[in-house]
């Protein structure tokens, strides 16, 4: 679930003692109630003149609640429906970072970018003391669940701890970190502490023995920003933001029983935003995220807090996908350095990953026979070859000190051709040795290859040079060659009668091979388009445009129909051997596979079934949009990258959510009878 309504980033979050509400402060000046129940906002927006908000917490009882802001100013509001009600604090000369209300409720703690953390009569509004002793700024501050003592974390790189009443820090600050402490918090027993940090760990502390008993470092981190026990503190849920760009920030959950074994850490969500704030709710089953992208996430964690379950799909973009000549399953190859093989009918993997690889793989090739996988990791030039049944790693092929540029496999023979710098080589499978035939040696300037359907030819693609044809029988040059001025050719591919090939890269151009004759393919965007393939029965050509599959017209070149729903750029394309399905891998992490007789023709007027109506559909600012570009369904941002609308068999990735149109669905000037509380027009299925 997301909730919106604020205009700024969400900077934290908290829920109610008595789980029935949920609160956010935010940069746009504002705190907010909700309703945990019916996720809607309980009252009115708290405002403020006193600038962003940072830190909310409620009292015990749930009835009032405080907030930190950038002026330096502690509200303590009552929660009074249709009222707000505001007791304004004032003491610090800085931002305030952080409030949290002791177990009772009696006290309430402030910490501050002025280097001090105040505690205030949460009756009166009366300061009780102000705590020195930190060097730089207070980013966070903690009550233990019995009252007795106080913690609290700064940008001087220490965790302090107080006895509650005293003035004086109790003993030395607890030492390690080499950032920030962005958040403290503790164990529901007392007994120990969590620390989350800018220097990428989190920390956790025995109290008693004032020491670090567990440290988790995540290069991949830039910081971690929230942390919070679960109520039986058997887990950690810590808010991360993520270090290298094009990577999202994460919520993980962090296994601290016993018997959690080697996988100790499970990634809830991720979106691309910092996560400022997170926290369970009362009975441990939610987790609330705050984000910079001003949205609040609800993250149903109660299954994997029973029993953390690995997601199947891949972490990285698809880079390459293939399916079997007898349709019965799917091969992929990612940049997180795996190749996976799914079943082509249920989406769930038939064998672990492949992972022999050390950098990504850059492309995936099936033999005709489907025996055998053969994938290339372009930056080291390294090819290896893999047992389809078993996943078992059968040959590695000799170093490739010229660099792999491209491999495919003969259709009628058991070779692999290898294309490197300087020549083509082939290897074959059978015998694990080099084929009898080759090398053929080209000039050097070679970065695609592709047979003929019949095994004859060997086409050779050449950037501002154009392509070439080999005859596979002595590797001598025939035909003509076809003049290509692209600089960027990503891909050739041979029509199935082998009378027609396409290339593609900034332009895409169909030949007749006999004539030399060109249809130029009218592309809508600007872009690189990394793969065309035709159908097998020659009557289609698909291709990528940024995230969208583009079907044309073989004969003509005519743009027929287009295909949403990858979230990022595709990647990869292959039709399946009976023409009837298209499938795609895109940096979105997922493989979709498109169903082409549910693909409308492009002369078709929007239907009065809403089903038919989806079918070819786009999605625009989050509105699934008829064929007539009209309003047909909202969907949440959550959900986009997992959509499968119809017209798609299958989507591979981390969960599937599909649209159920056989409900309470209406449409035209009636569309709001479907609505009813507690209603969802969208059914979630999890992989």
């Amino acid at each position: 679930m997301t909730l919106s309504g604020h205009q700024g980033s969400v900077n934290s979050i908290v829920y109610s003692p008595d789980g029935l509400l949920l609160a956010s402060g935010s940069s746009d000046g504002t705190v907010r109630i909700w309703d945990a129940r019916h996720r809607d906002e309980a009252i009115a927006p708290l405002r403020s003149s006193d600038g962003d908000v940072w830190s909310v917490a409620f009292a015990p009882d749930s009835t009032s609640l405080a907030s930190g802001t950038e002026a330096g100013v502690v509200h303590i509001w009552k929660i009074i429906p249709d009222q707000s009600v505001s007791q304004r604090l004032l003491g610090h000369s800085g931002p305030v970072r952080s409030v949290v209300f002791s177990p009772i409720g009696s006290i309430l703690a402030s910490a501050s970018d002025d280097q001090t953390t105040r505690l205030w009569r949460a009756d009166s509004g009366q300061q009780i003391s102000v705590l020195s002793g930190h060097t730089d700024s207070v980013w966070t501050v903690a009550f233990s669940p019995d009252g007795t003592v106080l913690a609290t974390g700064s940008s001087d790189q220490t965790i302090r701890l107080w006895q509650a009443g005293g003035d004086e820090p109790a003993g030395e600050p607890l030492r390690g970190h080499m950032g920030s402490v962005s958040a403290v918090a503790f164990s529901p027993d007392g007994k120990k502490l969590a620390s989350a940090s800018h220097d990428r760990t989190f920390r956790l502390w025995e109290i008693s023995a004032r020491e670090c008993i567990t440290t988790l470092l995540d290069y991949r981190l830039e910081s971690i920003l929230s942390v919070q026990f679960s109520p039986d503190g058997q887990f950690v849920i810590l808010g991360e933001r993520s270090h290298f760009a094009g990577i999202d920030g994460a919520v993980v959950l962090w296994n601290l029983r016993d018997d959690a074994g080697t996988e100790r850490s499970t990634i809830i969500g991720r979106v691309g935003a910092d996560f400022n704030s997170v926290a369970f709710s009362t009975d441990g089953a939610y987790v609330a995220s705050a984000s910079s992208d001003s949205n609040i996430r609800i993250w149903d964690v109660g299954g994997n807090v029973l029993a953390p379950q690995p997601l199947h799909c891949h972490d990285d973009p698809v880079t390459s996908v293939v399916i079997s000549p007898d349709s019965t399953f799917i091969v992929s190859g990612s940049t997180d350095h795996s190749i996976r093989i799914w079943d082509a009918r249920t989406g769930e993997p038939r064998l672990s990953p492949l992972l022999d690889h050390t950098e990504r793989v850059a492309t995936v090739v099936l033999s005709s026979d489907g025996r055998f996988i053969a994938s290339a990791s372009s930056e080291s030039g390294k090819v290896r070859l893999w047992d389809v049944q078993t996943g078992e790693l059968t040959n590695e092929l000799p170093d490739n000190q010229n660099w792999t540029r491209a491999i495919a496999f003969s259709p009628h023979m058991p070779w692999l051709a290898i294309l490197d710098f300087k020549k083509v080589r082939f290897w074959d499978v059978a015998t694990g040795q080099a084929a009898t035939i080759g090398p053929f040696v080209h000039d050097g300037m070679s970065e695609r290859i592709a047979f003929s359907p019949d095994g004859r030819l060997l086409a050779l693609g050449q950037p501002r040079g154009g392509i070439f044809f080999l005859q596979m029988e002595n590797g001598q040059p025939t035909l003509k060659p076809l003049k290509f001025d692209d600089f960027s050719l990503a891909c050739i591919t041979f029509s199935p009668d082998a009378t027609h090939i396409v290339a593609a890269g900034y332009e895409m151009v169909i030949w007749n091979i006999s004539t030399g004759k060109q249809t130029r393919l009218s592309k809508e965007d600007t872009g690189r388009t990394r793969t065309a393939v035709y159908s097998p029965d020659g009557r289609l050509i698909a291709s990528d445009s940024d995230s969208h599959v583009c079907l044309w017209d073989a004969a003509t070149g005519s743009l027929t129909s287009t295909l949403h729903g990858h979230r990022r750029p595709i990647r990869s394309i292959a039709f399946t051997p009976d023409g009837q399905s298209i499938l795609s891998g895109a940096e979105d992490n997922t493989i979709r596979v498109w169903d082409l007789a549910a693909v409308p023709p492009p002369s078709s007027k929007c239907s009065n079934d809403l089903l038919t109506s989806l079918v070819s559909t786009s999605l625009k600012d989050g509105w699934v949009l008829g064929s007539s570009g009209e309003l047909l369904l909202w969907v949440p941002d959550d959900y986009r990258a997992y959509l499968q609308i119809p017209g798609h068999t299958l989507v591979i990735g981390k969960h599937r959510v599909i649209i159920n149109a056989s409900g309470d669905l209406h449409r035209g000037e009636s569309w709001t009878k479907c609505w009813r509380r507690g209603a969802i027009s969208a059914k979630v299925q999890f992989m």
